[in-house]
């Protein structure tokens, strides 16, 4: 073989190696634990449910959440406990209040016993979780509780 066809192959592979490695470093998705049952959002001292949402959603540390992967499926992984929901609002699509919105792939999964996300104290108004679209969440082994909301999606709301 000639020096140009080598240099030509070697190029080539290069660039192979390089694209798989992109790849595989890409692949790599966050997990992001829970450490409070607060609702807190950019405040206090753990990272609550709500933040970590915001965090999977941004692809960024918030709050006292760390984004510790690249992109991929998020893991979100929340202890046992009651999750209350209060800060109140509807239809806010930004996470600050109401619903956990949910923008992006993320898998939300229980660490222990079954977890609880509720919206039902005094003066909480709207539903627990809104999935919005192309975005795909797996909730599993994580009990949606008792919610109010006037219109679509009382617990749940996809789309």
């Amino acid at each position: 073989m000639n020096q140009r066809l080598w240099w030509w192959v070697g190029r080539g592979l290069a660039a192979l190696l390089f694209a798989l490695g992109l790849q595989a470093v890409g692949a790599r998705a966050a997990t992001i634990t829970v450490t409070t049952t607060s609702d807190e959002f950019g405040s206090g001292v753990g990272c609550s449910l709500r933040e970590a949402v915001k965090t999977a959603n941004a692809n960024a540390d918030f709050g006292s959440c760390a984004h510790s992967g690249g992109f991929g499926v998020d893991l979100i992984l929340v202890p046992p406990g009651i999750y209350e929901l209060g800060l109140a609002g509807i239809d806010e699509d930004l996470d600050a209040t109401a619903d956990l919105d949910i923008l992006g792939n993320v898998t939300i999964s229980a660490t222990g016993s079954t977890p609880t996300i509720r919206g039902d104290s005094g003066g909480y108004s709207g539903r627990l979780v809104h999935v919005h679209s192309p975005a795909v969440a797996k909730i599993k082994n994580v009990t949606l509780g008792i919610a109010s909301v006037p219109g679509a999606g009382g617990g749940l709301r996809a789309g």
